[in-house]
C-alpha cells in the first residue's frame, strides 16, 4: 500500500500457483479532499487592509467613489475545490457592482468532498460622491 495526497495504491503481490506465476493485482483509490481554503485573495481596486493569510477570514478594502465595480479574485489552495462570490446570500459574478458605503462580499469555498468552512469576507467601502 502506498499513499500520496488523496490517492492510495493498494496492491497484492503475485505468487506461484500450480507451478505457474500468477500475477498480482493493484487498485487505485482516490479520496476526496477536504481542503476548503484559499491560497490568496486579490481585489482589482484599492488593496486589502492586511496581507492575505489563509486563516484570516475577514478583510477590508476602500475604493474611491469612481470605483463603481470591483473584481475579487480568489486562488484556491486545492485545484479540486470551487468557490462562489455572494453578497447578502445572493450569488454574484465579477465584476461586482458597488453601492456607496460598505459592500460585504463573501467568498464561499467548497472542498472536493462537499464540505465548507466559514467563508472569507471582503468588506469593500465605496466612498461617497464629493460635490
Amino acid at each position: 500500500m502506498a499513499l500520496s495526497g488523496g490517492t492510495a495504491l493498494i496492491g497484492a503481490a503475485g505468487k506461484i500457483v500450480g507451478g505457474k506465476y500468477d500475477v498480482g493485482a493493484a487498485h487505485v483509490e482516490m479520496f476526496a479532499s477536504s481542503d476548503d481554503s484559499l491560497q490568496s485573495l486579490a481585489v482589482s481596486a484599492g488593496s486589502l487592509s492586511s496581507n492575505f493569510a489563509p486563516a484570516t477570514l475577514s478583510h477590508t478594502d476602500s475604493v474611491a467613489n469612481t470605483g463603481s465595480a470591483i473584481t475579487v479574485t480568489p486562488t484556491l489552495n486545492d485545484p479540486n475545490t470551487s468557490y462562489v462570490l455572494k453578497i447578502g446570500g445572493t450569488t454574484v459574478s465579477n465584476p461586482i457592482d458597488l453601492r456607496v458605503g460598505p459592500n460585504v462580499i463573501d467568498v464561499v469555498v467548497t472542498a472536493q468532498d462537499g464540505s465548507t468552512s466559514p467563508s472569507y469576507g471582503v468588506k469593500v467601502t465605496r466612498a461617497p460622491l464629493v460635490p
